[in-house]
């Protein structure tokens, strides 16, 4: 089974706090942007996403999309500075630390790629303590964070989240399908490639 990369786009984008006061036109940007990408139009999703942080610079999902188009373009530089502004606004957005973890990733830099993805599943893991977004989402996106890493402690804590979800097939499903996939397929999935 395929994981496709616009479910991962559906994860990361569902999540975000509704509580910010975001603008409408802002929100309407940026989803057209989600649009243009679900038709393979890159560019237009890059102008999109660019015209939503134009329109409210607190507008923290937008920059995910923005900061995807520019590593499509392999500039990882500007894909690399979108991600960082986007967490100087909202320093606590989980999934911004799983980007930044999967930039670092492709620069070559497993350590700080991996201080990263701990940083975003420390930030999932109080989303589940604070009860906050769906539970179900936030371990997926743990076990992403944990597969992106990779090491012995980490598989093990993905064994306990399997454990936990077992009787729930869609979210058993989703872990054991990314789990085959392996990380080069699923940075592949999440970057849209």
């Amino acid at each position: 089974m395929k994981f496709p990369h616009y479910l991962l786009i559906f994860l990361i984008l569902l999540t975000s706090c509704k509580s910010d006061k975001i603008s409408e036109k802002s929100i309407e940007l940026n989803n057209k942007a989600i649009n243009a990408i679900s038709v393979e139009q890159y560019s237009e999703a890059l102008k999109y996403s660019e015209q939503a942080i134009k329109a409210d610079e607190k507008n923290y999902n937008a920059y995910t999309i923005k900061a995807q188009m520019f590593i499509k373009q392999n500039n990882l530089n500007e894909a690399e500075k979108t991600i960082q502004k986007q967490l100087e606004i909202k320093p606590d957005f989980a999934e911004g630390w799983t980007f930044k973890g999967l930039i670092n990733d492709l620069n070559g830099n497993q350590k700080l790629a991996n201080q990263d993805y701990q940083k975003s599943i420390e930030l999932f893991k109080e989303r589940n303590q604070n009860k906050e977004f769906n539970p179900q989402l936030n371990d997926s996106n743990i076990y992403f964070s944990l597969l992106l890493i990779g090491d012995l402690n980490s598989q093990k804590e993905m064994e306990k989240l399997e454990n936990k979800w077992e009787n729930n097939k869609p979210a058993y499903e989703t872990m054991i399908s990314v789990k085959k996939m392996g990380k080069k397929e699923l940075i592949k999935q999440m970057l849209i490639d």
